[in-house]
């Protein structure tokens, strides 16, 4: 077999046509994982397997640069859950917009990030309302989830029996410890 960088310097095309094929030829963060695919590739690479290394190499680039677009698409669709989506209180104690899931898919593949987002969120206010030990807090998180994050926050506090300012930490608190378990699964 060939050193690696004779294989690499005459199968640098193979990057190049699926950074095209894959609309990223003007990404610099893509064209070096294209190249330390087709790295990978020349080191892994078997001939004995019975198949060429152009072919072995191309799907080695085409994963990775598929696993790249994947965590473009993961962030991106990540980023609707940013802090300045995540409920904000007004002066007036309103609470708006929890969540601002786009709905206009444009492929298969959007659906299955929004679904796994979707669920991810469900998952983390699953995990962070099982965490809390104090009924009045429990109490306060269940009624603004099931207004659908829409109930000012005096009509929580009316209702739990409780001051506004309490709603106000408790719900804050809550948010916080949400956007912490997103952060965490976005970094994954």
């Amino acid at each position: 077999m060939q050193d690696i960088n004779s294989i690499i310097e005459s199968n640098i095309g193979l990057i190049k046509t699926q950074l095209r094929r894959l609309n990223l030829f003007r990404d610099p963060d893509a064209e070096s994982i294209g190249y330390e695919a087709l790295y990978n590739a020349a080191t892994t690479y078997d001939e004995d397997k019975g198949y060429k290394f152009s072919t072995y190499a191309t799907c080695c680039i085409y994963n990775a640069l598929g696993s790249y677009i994947r965590t473009i698409n993961k962030k991106k669709q990540l980023e609707v859950i940013s802090y300045n989506n995540i409920a904000y209180t007004e002066a007036d104690g309103a609470q708006h917009e929890f969540l601002d899931i786009m709905t206009n898919s444009i492929s298969a593949e959007t659906d299955i990030l929004q679904q796994e987002l979707f669920d991810k969120v469900n998952e983390a206010f699953n995990l962070s309302y099982s965490r809390l030990t104090n009924d009045k807090h429990k109490a306060i998180i269940m009624a603004w989830h099931k207004s659908g994050y829409e109930m000012y926050n005096k009509d929580i506090a009316h209702l739990v029996g409780v001051s506004q300012p309490y709603v106000n930490q408790v719900i804050n608190t809550f948010k916080y410890s949400l956007r912490k378990r997103l952060e965490d699964y976005i970094n994954d």
